[in-house]
């Protein structure tokens, strides 16, 4: 004689409520790491002012690439058109360089946006919050 369903056996109930109870504290971790890192993406957004804003040419299903420039990099023509021949559609580029002819290569390109910021570049986690915020602001539900 059965006095427990399959289902509602105490082991077997209690080794389902363990499970349930470590599934919980994975996502409750998963959302505590991702509103940390998007919480830092729109502190640090302030940073960043925008020289070049082509994104309303961003559509769906397209290739971003998201570029941080620092301590004395160009980014050239080479590298450009590298990633267009891989398939990258847009570019999306933080300048934190102090030098004028750093992004020079992508001003006036129609698949290219551009900020500068003038903020420090390590104490910035070298540039992750401002890609981040890009990339979440322009990147995400684009498929």
């Amino acid at each position: 004689m059965k006095l427990w369903p399959e289902k509602l056996r105490p082991r077997r109930l209690l080794e389902t409520l363990k499970k349930r109870r470590a599934r919980l504290r994975t996502w409750a971790l998963r959302r505590w790491i991702v509103w940390k890192f998007e919480s830092a993406a729109r502190r640090h957004a302030r940073d960043l002012s925008c020289a070049q804003d082509n994104t309303a040419a961003i559509g769906r299903k397209r290739v971003i690439v998201a570029v941080c420039l620092h301590h004395g990099q160009t980014l050239t023509s080479h590298f450009l058109d590298f990633y267009r021949r891989a398939g990258a559609d847009h570019f999306l580029v933080v300048d934190a360089t102090r030098r004028a002819e750093a992004a020079r290569a992508a001003e006036g390109a129609a698949d290219c946006s551009i900020w500068r910021t003038r903020a420090d570049y390590q104490a910035r986690s070298e540039g992750a919050p401002w890609i981040n915020h890009l990339l979440h602001r322009f990147a995400v539900d684009r498929l």
